[in-house]
């Protein structure tokens, strides 16, 4: 399945990052997470996991399988 991501809402201050909301294939999710700038690698960053689940047709249910997706982020913007 296709995976599309936006960042909604984010704020700069005082040294840190703050991201508000975050759409995933446009279903909107509240964030509240902060990052403080890493000068050594010049950047916010941040980490999105998601986990992968499966549809088990016996049990007509979805099954967490031990596996995820994890995305590294990094929201370094060029104004002040």
């Amino acid at each position: 399945m296709p995976l599309t991501f936006r960042v909604l809402e984010a704020l700069r201050y005082d040294g840190s990052m703050f991201v508000g909301r975050l759409a995933i294939n446009d279903v909107v999710f509240v964030v509240n997470a902060s990052a403080k700038w890493d000068s050594e690698y010049k950047g916010f960053y941040y980490q999105l996991f998601m986990e992968l689940w499966t549809f088990n047709p016996q049990s007509s249910s979805v099954q967490f399988d031990n596996r995820f997706v994890g995305i590294h982020l990094n929201l370094t913007t060029t104004t002040a």
